[in-house]
């Protein structure tokens, strides 16, 4: 054999070494490619129809009523009941030790620590004749569906935010992502939920204007 097809072996043989030794620095550090993958998501994944808001209200948190719902209460003295779309909180449920609530109740009180007396913002997507519905919802410039997410509190509804912008699709996917890592609320518990529980309002229908 000559010399040069030995080097030539040589080389080829480094360069499988080389490329075996990467893919196992990659496998055992890909959570660094967890932004590329998450970027790729979000500018990839679209509704099939655009999202059409019915409207954009503003007005002070005045009752949550769960870790989905709360009562938005307008300029006008009009109250709304809102649902939070983007994100799956748990149910209510009983508190036979006040040590250790169910998450459903930790999730309420969350979301009432963050948005109780607040100033927020709605993207309305639906809202019936009764004054309930849903939306995207924003205290100052943060979407509160990221910020329960990031928590833990509530599970990420990935179908429901795709005709969002792509980096604010990117940012939900981050959260969630977060709150994957590290194990937080429901991401911990494996908690499954019941959708239906979770659009019906959990109180009666806030018609009436209030003075």
């Amino acid at each position: 054999m000559s010399l040069f097809k030995k080097v030539r072996k040589l080389l080829g043989l480094l360069f499988v070494l080389i490329l075996m030794a990467a893919s196992v620095v990659a496998y055992q550090n890909r959570e660094i490619f967890n932004p590329i993958i998450d970027a790729y998501w979000a500018f990839t994944n679209k509704p099939e129809q655009p999202l059409r808001f019915q409207a954009n209200i503003t007005g002070e948190v005045i009752k949550v009523l769960d870790g989905n719902w709360f009562h938005i209460k307008i300029p006008e003295g009009f109250v709304y009941a809102v649902r939070i779309t983007g994100m799956e909180a748990p149910a209510l449920g009983r508190v036979p030790d006040p040590l250790n609530p169910p998450l459903g109740n930790l999730s309420r009180t969350n979301l009432t620590e963050l948005l109780l007396d607040k100033t927020v913002k709605i993207n309305i997507l639906e809202m019936n004749d009764t004054r309930y519905g849903q939306g995207f919802v924003y205290l100052n410039t943060t979407n509160i569906a990221q910020f329960m997410v990031s928590q833990g509190m509530a599970r990420l509804n990935r179908q429901e935010i795709l005709g969002l912008k792509v980096k604010e699709k990117y940012r939900l996917a981050q959260a969630e992502r977060l709150a994957i890592e590290q194990n937080l609320g429901v991401y911990e518990t494996g908690e499954t939920f019941d959708w239906a529980t979770i659009q019906a309002s959990p109180e009666a229908s806030p018609t009436k204007k209030t003075e």
